[in-house]
């Protein structure tokens, strides 16, 4: 970030390089050209999951990480997966299995 300071812009070039390495990868990975077909909400649901999960996702670390540095970042990372458990748990209504 100290020789290109745009942070918008390489999270955004980090996003379409990630997208297209994983593109040719699926596409290696499945030959079955129907298992592609996504219409309708499963469409708009993936659209969103990419565009405000991914993209905010970085938006937010780059940010995080010009404010308070890497170290801090990093040491809330982990944090991620509890909280989407709970958020689903009280906002989704999802059952919550433990040990299992």
């Amino acid at each position: 970030m100290k020789e290109y300071p745009a942070e918008l812009t390489v999270t955004f070039f980090c996003n379409v390089v990630a997208s297209l390495i994983t593109a040719i990868l699926c596409l290696v990975t499945e030959h079955d050209m129907s298992a592609w077909r996504v219409q309708g909400i499963a469409l708009a649901s993936v659209l969103c999951s990419g565009l405000f999960g991914r993209c905010l996702n970085n938006i937010v670390h780059t940010w995080a990480i010009r404010l308070k540095g890497p170290f801090y970042v990093a040491m809330f990372r982990p944090l991620s997966i509890p909280v989407a458990v709970a958020m689903g748990v009280f906002f989704l209504g999802d059952t919550l299995h433990l040990g299992r």
